[in-house]
Protein backbone atom coordinates (compact mmCIF):
# COMPACT_ATOMS: atom_id res chain seq x y z
CA UNK A 1 0.00 0.00 0.00
CA UNK A 2 1.54 3.01 -0.90
CA UNK A 3 0.95 6.23 1.71
CA UNK A 4 1.38 10.02 0.65
CA UNK A 5 1.79 12.66 3.28
CA UNK A 6 1.75 16.06 2.26
CA UNK A 7 2.18 18.78 4.90
CA UNK A 8 0.09 22.34 4.58
CA UNK A 9 1.26 24.88 6.98
CA UNK A 10 -0.13 28.53 7.65
CA UNK A 11 1.77 31.55 8.05
CA UNK A 12 5.28 31.09 8.98
CA UNK A 13 4.82 27.81 11.19
CA UNK A 14 7.47 24.49 10.97
CA UNK A 15 7.00 21.55 8.56
CA UNK A 16 7.43 18.42 10.93
CA UNK A 17 10.22 16.49 11.07
CA UNK A 18 10.35 13.24 12.35
CA UNK A 19 8.68 9.65 12.71
CA UNK A 20 4.57 9.55 12.23
CA UNK A 21 2.49 6.24 12.89
CA UNK A 22 0.39 4.84 10.47
CA UNK A 23 -1.96 2.09 11.81
CA UNK A 24 -3.27 -0.33 8.75
CA UNK A 25 -6.04 -2.80 9.55
CA UNK A 26 -5.60 -5.68 7.25
CA UNK A 27 -7.67 -8.91 7.26
CA UNK A 28 -4.84 -10.37 9.25
CA UNK A 29 -4.82 -7.59 12.26
CA UNK A 30 -4.02 -3.93 12.64
CA UNK A 31 -0.23 -2.96 11.84
CA UNK A 32 1.57 -0.21 13.12
CA UNK A 33 4.09 1.32 10.28
CA UNK A 34 6.62 4.38 11.43
CA UNK A 35 6.86 6.88 8.13
CA UNK A 36 10.19 9.43 8.44
CA UNK A 37 9.11 12.83 7.51
CA UNK A 38 11.31 14.84 6.14
CA UNK A 39 10.33 16.98 3.88
CA UNK A 40 7.18 18.47 2.68
CA UNK A 41 5.53 15.78 0.30
CA UNK A 42 6.53 12.44 1.59
CA UNK A 43 5.47 9.23 -0.65
CA UNK A 44 6.60 5.52 0.85
CA UNK A 45 4.96 2.11 0.57
CA UNK A 46 4.00 0.12 3.34
CA UNK A 47 4.75 -3.48 3.37
CA UNK A 48 1.30 -5.78 4.03
CA UNK A 49 1.87 -7.96 6.56
CA UNK A 50 -1.11 -10.35 6.07
CA UNK A 51 -1.03 -13.77 4.16
CA UNK A 52 -4.85 -14.55 4.25
CA UNK A 53 -6.56 -14.46 1.53
CA UNK A 54 -10.04 -12.73 0.74
CA UNK A 55 -13.38 -14.64 1.12
CA UNK A 56 -17.32 -12.59 1.09
CA UNK A 57 -16.76 -12.70 4.93
CA UNK A 58 -13.77 -12.90 7.24
CA UNK A 59 -13.48 -12.67 11.24
CA UNK A 60 -10.81 -10.13 11.07
CA UNK A 61 -8.76 -9.10 14.72
CA UNK A 62 -8.80 -5.71 15.07
CA UNK A 63 -6.69 -3.57 17.36
CA UNK A 64 -8.71 -3.46 20.39
CA UNK A 65 -7.98 -7.66 20.15
CA UNK A 66 -11.52 -8.03 19.03
CA UNK A 67 -12.82 -10.32 16.00
CA UNK A 68 -15.57 -8.98 13.73
CA UNK A 69 -17.19 -10.45 10.58
CA UNK A 70 -16.67 -7.80 7.93
CA UNK A 71 -18.12 -7.67 4.60
CA UNK A 72 -14.93 -7.60 1.76
CA UNK A 73 -17.12 -8.63 -0.91
CA UNK A 74 -17.02 -4.46 -2.45
CA UNK A 75 -13.72 -4.21 -1.99
CA UNK A 76 -10.32 -4.36 -3.98
CA UNK A 77 -9.73 -8.10 -4.08
CA UNK A 78 -5.36 -7.78 -4.21
CA UNK A 79 -5.28 -5.60 -1.30
CA UNK A 80 -5.50 -7.10 2.63
CA UNK A 81 -6.01 -3.32 4.08
CA UNK A 82 -9.22 -2.76 4.93
CA UNK A 83 -8.38 0.84 6.06
CA UNK A 84 -5.69 3.60 7.61
CA UNK A 85 -5.48 5.20 10.59
CA UNK A 86 -2.41 8.39 10.75
CA UNK A 87 -1.03 9.15 13.89
CA UNK A 88 -3.60 6.79 16.14
CA UNK A 89 -2.12 8.10 19.06
CA UNK A 90 -2.49 11.63 18.43
CA UNK A 91 0.35 13.02 19.35
CA UNK A 92 0.98 15.46 16.86
CA UNK A 93 -2.20 18.79 16.90
CA UNK A 94 -3.01 18.73 13.92
CA UNK A 95 -5.91 18.40 11.24
CA UNK A 96 -5.36 15.32 9.38
CA UNK A 97 -7.47 14.01 5.94
CA UNK A 98 -7.09 11.06 4.75
CA UNK A 99 -8.62 9.89 1.00
CA UNK A 100 -9.92 6.15 0.41
CA UNK A 101 -11.98 4.47 -1.34
CA UNK A 102 -15.79 4.40 -0.31
CA UNK A 103 -15.25 0.41 0.77
CA UNK A 104 -12.69 1.44 3.31
CA UNK A 105 -14.39 4.69 4.97
CA UNK A 106 -17.26 2.22 5.24
CA UNK A 107 -15.52 -0.73 6.60
CA UNK A 108 -14.35 1.73 9.61
CA UNK A 109 -17.09 3.32 9.84
CA UNK A 110 -19.05 -0.06 10.96
CA UNK A 111 -16.09 -1.63 12.78
CA UNK A 112 -13.34 0.58 14.51
CA UNK A 113 -13.90 1.25 17.62
CA UNK A 114 -11.98 4.87 18.14
CA UNK A 115 -14.65 7.08 17.66
CA UNK A 116 -12.37 10.28 16.45
CA UNK A 117 -11.96 7.95 13.72
CA UNK A 118 -16.12 6.97 13.02
CA UNK A 119 -16.92 10.28 13.30
CA UNK A 120 -14.25 11.51 10.26
CA UNK A 121 -15.38 8.20 8.55
CA UNK A 122 -19.11 9.69 9.12
CA UNK A 123 -18.13 13.16 7.87
CA UNK A 124 -16.66 11.63 4.54
CA UNK A 125 -18.88 9.10 3.72
CA UNK A 126 -21.56 11.44 2.11
CA UNK A 127 -19.26 12.50 -0.87
CA UNK A 128 -19.42 8.74 -1.71
CA UNK A 129 -23.37 8.41 -2.81
CA UNK A 130 -23.82 4.55 -3.42
CA UNK A 131 -26.22 1.98 -1.71
CA UNK A 132 -23.06 0.83 0.63
CA UNK A 133 -22.96 4.08 1.98
CA UNK A 134 -26.45 4.75 2.41
CA UNK A 135 -26.34 1.15 3.80
CA UNK A 136 -23.38 1.88 5.95
CA UNK A 137 -24.71 5.39 7.40
CA UNK A 138 -28.42 4.03 8.02
CA UNK A 139 -27.01 0.68 10.16
CA UNK A 140 -24.63 3.24 12.04
CA UNK A 141 -27.99 5.91 12.25
CA UNK A 142 -29.98 3.25 14.51
CA UNK A 143 -26.98 1.33 15.87
CA UNK A 144 -27.69 2.20 19.85
CA UNK A 145 -24.12 1.18 20.87
CA UNK A 146 -22.57 4.11 18.40
CA UNK A 147 -21.82 7.23 19.99
CA UNK A 148 -24.66 9.62 19.42
CA UNK A 149 -21.95 12.46 17.97
CA UNK A 150 -21.51 9.80 15.60
CA UNK A 151 -24.63 8.56 14.90
CA UNK A 152 -25.80 12.37 15.02
CA UNK A 153 -23.23 13.02 11.77
CA UNK A 154 -24.75 9.97 9.82
CA UNK A 155 -28.43 11.28 8.39
CA UNK A 156 -26.70 13.89 6.35
CA UNK A 157 -27.06 11.56 3.38
CA UNK A 158 -26.33 12.59 0.03
CA UNK A 159 -29.48 11.18 -1.79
Amino acid sequence: ADVTIKQKTLHDCEKYVGQLTVLVQELDGSFSNLLQVEKTDVLQELNCQSKSRRNKKKKIPLFTGEEVDIDLSHSDQDSPVIWLRVDPEMLWLSKTSIEMPDYMWQAMLLHERDVVYQHMAAEVLPNFPSQGTITTLSTVLLDEKCYYQVRKTSPTLPC
